[in-house]
């Protein structure tokens, strides 16, 4: 649940093994999470006050979730990450750059994005189709949007 959070927040790792420690951020800890299995993390860091929003879906509170999204204000754009039942775990930079090419993108052509986005294989199971999956991928990040454009982002402290 929180991976996504800690990707949209551009969270640094202070990990420890054999070797000593080191910082790392979250995105290059999980892309070579092999290396690092068998240290302890020993503290994570977010940025000072970033604004950001996170979504869980799922058919209950203690059931797995079908789709967990974070987003983040970074810079002059949004960063968007999600973790998608049986699919697997994404920064979207895809929908990142096509937003930031096009800011005043319409909420249909967000969904349209998602429902075409062909760089992941979504997998239809009992949570729910790949139809389904796409669109609540589509209608969060249209929420997003405009929950950061508004201010409305939940500020973190570090």
């Amino acid at each position: 649940y929180m991976i996504p959070a800690l990707i949209a927040a551009g969270a640094v790792l202070e990990v420890a093994g054999s070797g000593g420690s080191c910082r790392i951020g979250i995105e290059e800890y999980l892309d070579k999470a092999a290396d690092y299995a068998g240290c302890l993390i020993l503290s994570v860091t977010v940025p000072e006050k970033i604004k950001l929003l996170s979504k869980r879906y799922s058919n209950t509170a203690q059931s797995h979730a079908v789709l967990t999204m974070s987003a983040a204000v970074c810079g002059d754009g949004i960063v968007m990450a999600a973790a998608l039942k049986n699919s697997g775990i994404y920064r979207l930079m895809d929908f990142e750059k096509a937003l930031k090419a096009d800011p005043e993108m319409s909420d249909d052509d967000i969904i349209s994005w998602f429902r075409n986005w062909d760089t992941i294989k979504v997998e239809a199971d009992m949570f729910g189709g790949e139809d389904y999956k796409r669109y609540l991928m589509g209608v969060t990040a249209c929420d997003f949007r405009a929950g950061l454009a508004s201010g409305s982002g939940k500020e973190v402290e570090s």
